[in-house]
């Protein structure tokens, strides 16, 4: 969704047990934004690259940052 000059996006995963990883880049008329998530002793290790004119909420948050990485717990994998 474009807002104001700048591209906002929200990230939802759902990190499926079908899946132990997951590499995706998606073309935006801003530039890529990147998501890589693998599943490692017990809790997913997510990472995301974005441009600095694309907004991200992650968990109600905001991602400012163009590189991030989280470690998320499997107790809560969907927040």
């Amino acid at each position: 969704e474009e807002k104001c000059g700048e591209l906002e996006f929200i990230l939802n995963p759902t990190f499926t047990d079908e899946l132990s990883f997951v590499n995706l880049t998606y073309k935006t008329s801003r530039g890529n934004i990147s998501i890589s998530w693998e599943r490692k002793e017990g809790s997913v290790l997510m990472r995301l690259e974005k441009e600095k004119d694309v907004k991200i909420i992650y968990n109600g948050t905001i991602i400012d940052k163009e590189i991030n990485e989280f470690t998320i717990g499997e107790k809560n994998e969907n927040s």
